[in-house]
Parts: C-alpha cells; sequence; structure tokens
C-alpha cells in the first residue's frame, strides 16, 4: 500500500487511504444515493431533457452568424441548408 498510495513525503499512504475512504462513505451513503436520484429523476432523466433540446435545436440563426463571422459567401448557405 505505502507503495501505490504514497504521493509524497506529506501524503503518506494510510491519510491517502482514510481520505479516499471518507470519500467512498460519502458518496455510498443513503443519503447520496437519495439526492443523486432526485437529481438525475426528479423532472425527467437527463437523456430526455437532451433529446428534446437536440430535437428542437434550429440551426438557422447559428448558421448565419458563423456565415457572417466568418465572412463565408452566400453558397456556403445554400450548401449548409441542403445538408440539414
Amino acid at each position: 500500500m505505502d507503495k501505490f498510495y504514497s504521493v509524497n513525503e506529506n501524503w503518506i499512504a494510510e491519510d491517502r487511504r482514510k481520505l479516499l475512504a471518507f470519500a467512498r462513505d460519502l458518496l455510498n451513503s443513503d443519503y447520496a444515493g437519495h439526492r443523486l436520484t432526485f437529481q438525475l429523476f426528479a423532472q425527467s432523466p437527463p437523456f430526455a431533457h437532451l433529446a428534446r433540446r437536440v430535437s428542437e435545436f434550429r440551426l438557422g440563426r447559428p448558421l448565419e452568424f458563423v456565415r457572417k463571422a466568418a465572412d463565408l459567401s452566400d453558397r456556403v448557405m445554400k450548401t449548409a441548408g441542403a445538408a440539414i
């Protein structure tokens, strides 16, 4: 354990083991599991939010902004519109 858990002369293996055990206990507690479940599924699952945002996102204005900022010709928008 000393070989793999010692970081330097200030962080000895036993202190690092204690810190990792403390973090594990905090993360695996009943309260932490309850909070994580609440955060992930209180409104709806994160993948449902992401799917909704992706389906509603319109690229027209961002593409126009990039076209103007990069000083691209109008031909680029015609080919981008066909790809979208």
